[in-house]
């Protein structure tokens, strides 16, 4: 009788692992700065569950970098409706999709489609340094022409996260 219980149990644990649910992915909000000097705001979730086998990706980011000058205004705001695509290693998280780059110079505005990959660090937590967070974007048009920024966030905050749930 024992040894049936321990076998029911046994079988209970695996079961209960087998349909836990993995989820990584990040999410963050806020405000960096570039080695230039450029300035952005971001807000963005990612994230990718994996429940036996069954993948599902979601999440969506905002981001736009200033430049220019008063008289001359430009910027660069990139909008992904939906991700597609997320990986972790570590505390560094990828992710990308389809979307659209609006450029401004001074008065000037047009719309550009693509597809965007970010890479975000979380670096300002407990288990590693006290440096700041890091967002990386790579905008790549339909003709194959990319702009790249890479800042360090100086207001707001980065989380990458990986967690099982049951």
């Amino acid at each position: 009788m024992k040894r049936f219980a321990a076998v029911v149990a046994v079988s209970g644990v695996i079961a209960a692992a087998m349909a836990a649910t993995t989820i990584i992915g990040a999410y963050g909000q806020g405000r960096a700065t570039n080695a230039a000097g450029m300035r952005s705001e971001f807000h963005f979730e990612a994230r990718k569950a994996n429940r036996d086998g069954q993948i599902r990706v979601g999440g969506f980011a905002r981001f736009i970098a200033f430049g220019g000058t008063s008289t001359v205004p430009q910027s660069w705001g990139i909008y992904m409706p939906e991700v597609r695509g997320v990986g972790k290693s570590g505390n560094v998280c990828q992710f990308g999709g389809p979307a659209q780059m609006q450029v401004r110079n001074g008065a000037h505005y047009h719309l550009v489609r693509g597809h965007a990959v970010f890479n975000v660090a979380d670096r300002r937590n407990a288990n590693t340094s006290t440096e700041p967070d890091r967002i990386s974007v790579r905008f790549t048009d339909l003709a194959n022409r990319t702009w790249d920024y890479s800042g360090l966030v100086h207001q707001g905050d980065i989380v990458v996260f990986e967690r099982i749930e049951q």
